[in-house]
């Protein structure tokens, strides 16, 4: 009798400690995670514009397979290099802040509010967007990202 008891305590730890979950993300670890992502978007020279190919295979892994062939459908992740080299400018991401973090526990997804601070040949600009993500296990997935246009001289800037 002894033995099927701690067997059964044994089992009920392992299934208890496997539901165990996983903290939320706290905002320090949700803008390091955006500045990674929107670095690798937003920092370009026009005089070395990064390889399309390679852009693609290091954002591959931060982003939902969906959105991430959708975006790479349209080509929103080239925007900032096709500014750039359409206008002979140079694009840093100077810093993020994020504005705002709600976190659905029922679907484990955040709702980042952000602002995107950029310098556009040597002229500050903010660029505000949302963004979803999920976590599981500590990695990181976006789900949902969009940002306001912003005027930059006389041009649209997406």
């Amino acid at each position: 009798m002894k033995k099927i008891t701690f067997i059964l305590l044994i089992g009920l730890i392992t299934i208890v400690s496997g539901c165990k979950e996983t903290q939320p993300l706290d905002e320090i670890e949700i803008k390091n995670f955006i500045m990674e992502y929107k670095s690798l978007i937003y920092n370009v020279n026009y005089k070395a514009l990064p390889k399309y190919k390679e852009l693609e295979e290091k954002l591959r892994p931060l982003i939902s397979e969906d959105i991430f062939e959708q975006n790479k459908k349209n080509g929103i992740y080239m925007l900032p290099s096709s500014f750039a080299s359409e206008n002979n400018s140079n694009i840093k991401l100077e810093d993020i802040e994020v504005t705002g973090v709600t976190y659905s526990k029922g679907e484990k997804k955040y709702e980042v509010k952000y602002a995107l601070f950029l310098i556009i040949d040597n002229v500050s600009y903010v660029k505000k967007g949302r963004m979803h993500l999920i976590s599981k296990e500590k990695n990181i997935l976006i789900t949902y990202d969009w940002e306001t246009p912003i005027d930059v001289g006389s041009k649209n800037f997406n």
